[in-house]
């Protein structure tokens, strides 16, 4: 049994050896994710002007911590003196333009000066106001205690180089002719190491790179680019910009000797879709000690090393049915993502039919609510109408009581007047002396009966008019009860039966609305039909058409009355018989307006029914007007809430399209997931030879070379003597716009 301690050393330096000799390709995207995860944001640095500024630092301190903190460092605990970060600013293709370096002095123990070297000109302090003296690259500085932060400028070349180039649609673009342009965008950056050293590995001076891990960042605007793809990077949203993250390890390929098909990023490529492409700037943070803290070499020598070696090689069959098991496992995982897609796609199908159900409710609810507006609308336009009959019948029995009255004095009159006239013609001086004044009362007599006559014939006019109207809302009403009717019968057409519409409580809710709408609108066209019915009864009919003769009569007879009056001659003989003829002319007169006041009684008897039954009706108008309109208010009702209902599905069916579309992602990761146990598994195998491989020792000589080299470079200018220092590099490109209109 191995120690916990051994075990943990054991486990990181299989990590590393995998790293650099087998999967390179790993750490690149699980930094890249680890930087994701921290939110450091990069493009939260665009405005580096003032090198000074702390904020960047911060940032570009929780890079290098982000690294040191997946390499399993524990060693660096920024107990050193000297903490240097280097700006180097570049041109859009890499080409370098100036460098500023600001140094952060530790003072540890608040000494009351701190001893410094640099090479930099240019120096100020850029935090307080401590002054310092210098002898050629010797600085003190008057510390009083406190840490230092100075910056200043130098003419020397960065160890680590930059060349960023451009294709548009396959063909190499300069920067500046690149902006604005669209199309398929490929930005590349390859990475020079300068910082080497010389050492021996088994007898022979080898060169050795500085190990240095290389992050570049940009943040690409999701108006301007899609379908972006990386290599050796990560991709990752951030709100309306996507960040892109690119890790590489330029010159540890060749420190450590590897075959030439071993994946160790050098490089870093992106490739996107972009309309009026610009680019905001890039940052770059090169560190030189990351892979020099995922192992902790001191106290420990080769032999140890290769010791752990063994150890892991006796393990080696376990860790090779470890990831066999591993990617039979994503291969199985990867068999059954269709059962998922399947399944998924299934329920995507299911709310989009749910969808489409409270669409067409939520159009059968308007029509409802509309139809129960226009019942609504049409009874109230019932109750206007039953209102104005009833008023209308009420004078029609005002006007027949007033007839009756004046048709039974007429009749009572001529009665009188043949009674009179049967004295006159005993004596013809009698009748010759008050014949102008019979003559006068004739011509009134005539006239009266004449406006009798036309009073009767207009209320026979108004009586049809009425009929007719009463005929008409009749046939309104009976529309629509066969429009509920027909709706009624396609809810039952459609469920089979009126049991089986009661398990759908929306349409159950609008059926028995219609059912009782349907109720009351029958009831009220049976009312209408009844007093229609009895207003042009033939009974009624024939009433109005006797008072009509009756009158027609009266008038008649008035009229000959007033001819035989006024011809009346001044001989006696001539008299009597005119006297004959006018007394036989009043008993006609009589026998009309006998024949009239019955007619005018029966009138007034029909006026009185036709009276009370247009009350009821208006009665009957005013409740069926309240429950059309309630019916409206619960069509309405309803109609909101299926309205509710077909936003829900909606929402619905977006969330089952957004599950298509995130299921379509997994079953890709799942893809990539079992791409990558097959490239472990590789890796796995390689490194399986590799161990067994009797050079094997050659790759922990250069190995431990390679580590020495991250943990020596310390500084890019100076440090003194006992100063102990990190470094780290952050490289700006300038930013590609577009030129103005």
């Amino acid at each position: 049994m191995m120690n916990k301690t051994l075990v943990k050393s054991i486990t990181t330096f299989a990590a590393t050896a995998l790293i650099v000799g087998c999967l390179g390709g790993l750490t690149p995207s699980e930094s890249a994710k680890a930087a994701e995860d921290k939110k450091i944001s990069i493009a939260s640095c665009n405005d580096i002007n003032v090198i000074s500024d702390k904020e960047l630092s911060r940032r570009t301190n929780g890079l290098s911590n982000i690294l040191l903190a997946d390499a399993g460092d524990t060693k660096k605990s920024g107990n050193y003196n000297k903490d240097e970060t280097v700006y180097v600013f570049t041109s859009a293709d890499g080409t370098q333009k100036k460098i500023i370096v600001s140094d952060w002095l530790k003072n540890m123990n608040s000494e009351a000066s701190i001893t410094d070297a640099s090479n930099l000109t240019d120096i100020k302090n850029v935090k307080g106001d401590e002054k310092f003296t210098q002898n050629g690259d010797g600085l003190t500085w008057d510390a009083n205690g406190s840490d230092i932060y100075y910056q200043g400028t130098s003419t020397e070349k960065s160890p680590i180089g930059i060349k960023v180039s451009y294709k548009l649609d396959g063909k190499d673009i300069t920067p500046e002719e690149l902006a604005g342009k669209s199309g398929k965008v490929t930005i590349r950056f390859d990475y020079t190491n300068d910082a080497t050293k010389k050492v021996k590995i088994k007898g022979s001076d080898t060169d050795i790179s500085v190990p240095f891990t290389v992050i570049t960042g940009m943040m690409l605007p999701e108006d301007k680019f899609s379908n972006i793809q990386v290599t050796n990077g990560k991709v990752a949203s951030e709100g309306k910009n996507v960040a892109v993250v690119g890790v590489t390890f330029p010159g540890l390929k060749e420190s450590l000797d590897l075959d030439k098909d071993t994946n160790v990023p050098e490089y870093f490529e992106v490739t996107a879709d972009a309309t009026d492409f610009e680019l905001n700037m890039t940052l770059t943070c090169a560190l030189p000690d990351v892979i020099s803290g995922a192992v902790d070499t001191d106290n420990k020598t080769i032999s140890d090393l290769k010791d752990m070696l063994n150890e892991l090689s006796d393990g080696k069959e376990d860790l090779q049915k470890g990831v066999n098991d591993l990617k039979d496992g994503t291969s199985k995982l990867k068999d059954k993502s269709g059962d998922l897609k399947d399944g998924v796609n299934k329920l995507d199908d299911g709310a989009k039919d749910l969808k489409d159900g409270a669409d067409k409710l939520h159009t059968g609810a308007k029509d409802l609510k509309d139809g129960a507006k226009k019942v609504s609308d049409g009874t109230t336009s019932v109750k206007d109408g039953a209102g104005k009959l009833a008023t209308g019948a009420t004078s029609l029995k005002t006007g027949a009581d007033s007839l009756k009255s004046g048709v039974t004095a007429i009749s009572k009159g001529v009665g009188d007047l043949s009674n009179g006239l049967s004295q006159v013609s005993s004596g013809a001086s009698v009748l010759a002396s008050s014949s102008k004044q019979i003559t006068s009362n004739a011509a009134s007599i005539s006239e009266g009966a004449a406006a009798v006559d036309k009073g009767v014939n207009e209320l026979a006019g108004s009586i049809n008019t009425i009929g007719s109207s009463l005929q008409t809302q009749i046939a309104a009403l009976d529309s629509q009860t066969a429009d509920y009717k027909a709706k009624m019968g396609a809810l039952v057409a459609k469920y089979g039966s009126e049991t089986a519409i009661a398990a759908n409580p929306t349409d159950w809710a609008a059926y028995n609305q219609m059912k009782g709408a349907v109720g009351a609108l029958t009831t009220v066209s049976d009312g209408l039909k009844q007093q229609a019915a009895s207003l042009l009864s033939t009974e009624n009919q024939t009433k109005v058409k006797t008072l009509v003769a009756g009158a027609d009569k009266l008038a008649g007879g008035a009229s000959e009355f007033s001819k035989a009056v006024s011809s009346l001659p001044s001989s006696a003989q001539t008299l009597s018989e005119a006297l004959t003829k006018l007394y036989n002319g009043s008993l006609t007169l009589k026998a009309g307006a006998d024949s009239a006041a019955e007619g005018a009684g029966k009138l007034s008897s029909g006026a009185d029914s036709l009276s009370t039954g247009a009350t009821t009706l208006k009665t009957g108008a005013g409740t069926l007007s309240t429950g059309a309109q309630t019916l409206y208010k619960g069509t309405d009702t309803l109609y909101n809430g299926v309205d509710k209902l077909a936003n829900g599905t909606r929402d619905l069916k977006k969330g089952t399209g957004d599950l298509k579309d995130g299921t379509g992602k997994l079953i890709n990761g799942v893809g990539d997931l079992d791409e990558g146990a097959g490239k472990l598994k590789d890796g796995v195998n390689k490194l399986i030879d590799k161990l067994s491989d009797k050079d094997s020792s050659e790759l922990i000589d250069r190995l431990d070379a390679v580590m020495d080299a991250g943990e020596e470079y310390t500084t890019f200018t100076k440090l003194a003597d006992g100063q102990t220092g990190s470094v780290k590099f952050i490289i700006k490109t300038d930013a590609i716009k577009a030129a103005k209109n």
